[in-house]
């Protein structure tokens, strides 16, 4: 995919309340906002995916075609709740009908006239980001934690535990332990500073030496990795059509990299035993290490 996706979206939106969803229905939802034009006034009818482009995302899932019909489904079955004022919440879809166009393997997937006031004309109080910088946030509470810290303006600031654990959606008990809970933190803020471009620091803070809250220092970079730059099969066959990979002693010839029904084939063709060998992966990210370790 070479065109750089890029996710625009209002503030009160981002900081709704997606309890309903998984991570992957999220990054999907996130993937179909970066189609549209923020500074337009109106949806196209349709949004397009595809399901290379979801496979960016390194979802470890073999049926791809039914992971994405799942999560398409969640999303026009569920609401979310979004605060437009201190008085005022209100639960808006997401989705309409679903069409998938088997001939050319493309989603065709309209937004809900719900959606307007938050993705579109978009002037003020907005959040920007490149959706490569979700590609390796494998849990929810890293994309929602993410995309909190890039709406907020100042480098440093400081947030009460609970309301950091309600942004996060981190409600189970077991997070009602300080050290569970810091542990969390702890992980998830190593992830985000390896996975996107920003760097943050923290340190908890106490008020009167009673509450606990979370002061946040936050360093902002230039994107580190672009969505076209991630690992796909064009990049694979870029690095290693007609590179040798030896299988048993044996030469063999890199001939193909595509997926099938249901798994990744590498295939490679030996001169000498006039053999085409076929090579099965689940991800990407498997067949990129055993390549490398051939060469």
């Amino acid at each position: 995919m070479k065109k750089e996706l890029i996710v625009v979206q209002r503030n009160s939106f981002i900081r709704g309340d997606f309890s309903n969803l998984e991570i992957r229905d999220i990054k999907i939802l996130k993937l179909l906002v970066s189609k549209v034009n923020a500074t337009g006034d109106k949806f196209n009818d349709y949004y397009y995916i595809t399901k290379d482009e979801v496979r960016l995302f390194q979802f470890n899932e073999r049926n791809i075609h039914n992971y994405i019909k799942t999560s398409l489904r969640r999303l026009s079955s569920v609401f979310i709740v979004v605060k437009n004022d201190e008085k005022e919440e209100v639960e808006i879809s997401l989705v309409g009908k679903i069409i998938y166009d088997k001939k050319n393997g493309i989603y065709k997937v309209p937004l809900s006239p719900d959606l307007k006031e938050y993705l579109l004309d978009i002037k003020k109080e907005f959040t920007k980001y490149n959706l490569s910088n979700l590609v390796y946030l494998t849990r929810k509470e890293q994309l929602k934690l993410y995309e909190y810290l890039k709406s907020i303006s100042f480098e440093v600031f400081v947030i009460s535990i609970e309301n950091l654990k309600v942004i996060m959606e981190i409600n189970k008990k077991s997070f009602e332990s300080f050290f569970n809970f810091h542990k969390k933190l702890k992980e998830t803020i190593s992830t985000i500073n390896e996975a996107t471009d920003i760097s943050v620091k923290f340190k908890i803070v106490k008020e009167n030496n009673q509450s606990k809250n979370v002061q946040f220092t936050i360093k902002r970079f230039e994107t580190k990795t672009l969505i076209s730059n991630t690992l796909t099969i064009e990049s694979l066959k870029n690095d290693y059509l007609d590179k040798v990979i030896l299988l048993n002693n044996d030469k063999f010839i890199v001939q193909d990299i595509k997926y099938d029904s249901t798994q990744l084939l590498v295939l490679a063709f030996s001169d000498k035993l006039k053999l085409l060998g076929k090579l099965k992966f689940d991800t990407l990210g498997s067949c990129q290490k055993y390549l490398q370790e051939q060469n």
